[in-house]
């Protein structure tokens, strides 16, 4: 990580909130950050790095991920989490921010920008999780049958439970490492797998590590963007919405992310200065 980024806490009602920060001194609407799950904000860091430069902008571990705090007892939905980043933004004394969110991220973005319209100036939806797939509007075109809710919501970022024999360490790495093989990454065939190869050992290593710090509560935020009605909800956003593509169409006017959806596991270094123009000049 450069020295770019850095990292900070906030105090919320579950405990703190652990975010990382960059181009603070520079002018213009901060931009606050939601990431995949399972993961963390350090996924995020790629395109910080590149934003960073040009506007102040802050991406935050959601509740019960990464180094945040567990959110409220329970299984809260996700509208939920999309509040919790407005208690983010009043900790940090934003009034009014722009926001991007990625997948899971990206369900509790448009939440938040529902919650508070006159404090999100301008949204980001880098792909949302379309399940069921909506076929009336995208074809299916994978070569497999699209995954069930009930199997993403059991599979996809589980809750892994602590053991002495340390099963978890070994889940979590086979989890993300996979995750750059195969989608979903526990459907381990050549039909779904994918082209994009691993990452460095040491990126994979700090990835895994930062799953952990939430192994025993990341998955409560997943199960909450899977039981979305994201149809509904994102009829409803009235913010200007740049979106990637297979999201575009169920937000009412947004304009298309032209370079596709940042992937957080494993993306090039052209893919993610393409996606940071797209953010800065929508943005602008």
């Amino acid at each position: 990580m450069g020295k770019l980024i850095k990292r900070g806490f906030v105090e919320v009602a579950e405990g703190q909130m652990f975010y990382r920060y960059a181009g603070v001194d520079k002018p213009g609407t901060p931009l606050i950050m939601l990431h995949v799950v399972p993961g963390t904000s350090l996924g995020l860091v790629p395109l910080m790095e590149l934003i960073g430069k040009e506007r102040p902008v802050y991406a935050v571990d959601m509740l019960g991920c990464g180094e945040s705090a567990p959110p409220r007892a329970g299984e809260p939905d996700i509208a939920y989490f999309g509040e919790s980043i407005l208690r983010f933004a009043d900790a940090r004394g934003l009034k009014t921010f722009d926001l991007y969110g990625n997948r899971v991220g990206a369900h509790a973005a448009v939440e938040t920008a529902l919650a508070a319209p006159d404090r999100v100036r301008r949204l980001v939806v880098d792909g949302l999780f379309l399940f069921p797939w909506p076929t009336d509007v995208l074809p299916w075109k994978q070569s497999y049958a699209e995954p069930s809710i009930d199997r993403m919501k059991e599979m996809y970022a589980p809750k892994l439970t602590p053991d002495h024999e340390g099963s978890q360490f070994h889940y979590a790495w086979t989890a993300i490492r996979d995750a750059s093989l195969f989608w979903p990454w526990y459907e381990r065939d050549a039909a779904h797998a994918r082209t994009v190869g691993l990452p460095s050992a040491d990126e994979l290593h700090d990835k895994v590590v930062e799953v952990l710090r939430g192994a025993r509560t990341q998955h409560i935020v997943n199960r909450a963007s899977f039981s979305q009605d994201w149809r509904a909800r994102c009829k409803l956003v009235k913010v200007p919405t740049l979106a990637e593509a297979n999201a575009q169409p169920f937000l009412p006017g947004a304009k298309k992310k032209e370079s596709g959806r940042f992937d957080a596991f494993n993306t090039t270094p052209e893919k993610t200065q393409a996606t940071a123009r797209d953010v800065l000049s929508f943005l602008a």
